[in-house]
């Protein structure tokens, strides 16, 4: 049983870059994760591990606790379920991430597999993309659309390098991962994705160059990255060049209609909204547009109000206090990138995250132990 899990999540982790239906239902991942939960929970209830709901930020819950009971609420006033739907993306990623943790901290599975999923997701991502470049004027990949090509790729990259601590010393398949992940990016040609990766690469420098052999192993890993890309915009006939260079020929017209292109005037035209939220459903009828805010601080805002931003906030506020320099540049990469998208109902965005918080509590209780057994041999001198 034991090992049926740990396969099944696995293998939830390779096909999660594989979208086979429209954006905003469960993907064939979602599905899998799923079965992982059930197979966890059935082991729990066996005895064969434990499960703390500890592991997950508590100002996470608060923030899913207080998105239900918005969205129930909006729902009893417009008799509609369509509130709750947006509340169970939020609830079901925080259900997965917590029995994820514990299956890790269970040992019902390594992060060394964990990692192995990620990294053949992004080889299997990056498949998709050399597959449809051409196809349109950005690569997407299995996905539906360019960006969530490139924030997947981000978050993923993320999550590989931070389980490897920012160092490029993981064999052939971890190489190639980067290398893959690198032209999702690109190729998706999100400008915010390729400015949050900008802190990806910061944090490998950090990492290696205090050392010969860190910055010998840069200098290797960068080349073989560098090597890939260059090969696939030469199998691809130089699109991905092309798409970038596009991209970045926008980047005035981009940041000057920043404001009407993701919809924050919505919060100024609509102030009411801003002290309880006003849910995510129903809004073209209310608001006159159904288009969401393209900013998740702004979408929390306004969909959840001051109380579920300062909540959400706080999940953050708590990492950069606790949390090393390398754990939070792995998280500003994907940060970086909902400034200028809603990439909340990402299930890898909430993994990354998770993993950060549950790492910074494990430290925080090493120290406080340590701390407790010399207090205790001092008195005992």
């Amino acid at each position: 049983m034991i090992r049926l899990t740990r396969y099944t999540l696995v293998l939830a982790f390779m096909l999660s870059p594989i979208y086979v239906f429209d954006s905003g239902l469960p993907q064939p991942a979602d599905y899998i994760f799923l079965v992982f939960v059930l197979a966890m929970t059935l082991m729990w209830s066996w005895g064969f591990c434990t499960f703390s709901v500890g592991v997950v930020p508590m100002p996470w819950i608060s923030l899913v606790v207080w998105i239900v009971l918005c969205s129930l609420t909006w729902s009893i006033l417009y008799l509609s379920l369509d509130f709750m739907r947006y509340a169970a993306f939020w609830v079901y990623n925080l259900v997965v991430c917590a029995y994820v943790l514990n299956a890790v901290r269970s040992k019902v599975v390594e992060r060394t597999q964990i990692a192995f999923g990620i990294n053949v997701a992004l080889i299997v991502c990056a498949v998709g993309v050399i597959a449809g470049l051409g196809e349109s004027a950005r690569a997407k990949g299995f996905f539906n659309n360019p960006n969530q090509l490139s924030y997947y790729a981000l978050v993923a990259l993320s999550m590989s390098l931070y389980m490897s601590q920012f160092r490029l010393k993981g064999g052939v398949l971890y190489l190639l991962a980067l290398g893959a992940g690198v032209i999702s990016v690109l190729s998706g040609a999100s400008i915010s994705a390729i400015v949050g990766f900008s802190f990806l690469a910061l944090g490998v420098l950090l990492r290696n160059v205090t050392s010969v052999k860190g910055v010998i192993s840069v200098a290797i890993g960068m080349a073989v990255v560098v090597l890939l890309v260059v090969l696939g915009n030469v199998v691809s006939g130089g699109a991905i060049e092309s798409i970038v260079e596009k991209r970045i020929a926008r980047l005035d017209d981009k940041v000057e209609n920043v404001y009407e292109d993701r919809k924050l005037h919505r919060l100024v035209n609509h102030p009411e909204q801003l002290f309880a939220g006003a849910g995510e459903a129903h809004h073209l009828e209310r608001f006159g547009d159904r288009t969401e805010i393209h900013n998740a601080y702004a979408n929390v805002l306004f969909n959840y109000g001051v109380i579920g931003f300062v909540a959400f906030l706080s999940i953050f506020g708590v990492l950069a206090l606790r949390s090393s320099k390398f754990e939070v540049l792995a998280v500003m990469g994907p940060m970086v990138y909902n400034f200028t998208h809603m990439g909340l109902r990402s299930t890898m965005f909430w993994l990354l995250v998770s993993f950060v918080f549950y790492d910074t509590l494990l430290r925080r209780k090493t120290t406080r132990n340590y701390n407790i057994r010399s207090v205790a041999g001092g008195q005992g001198a």
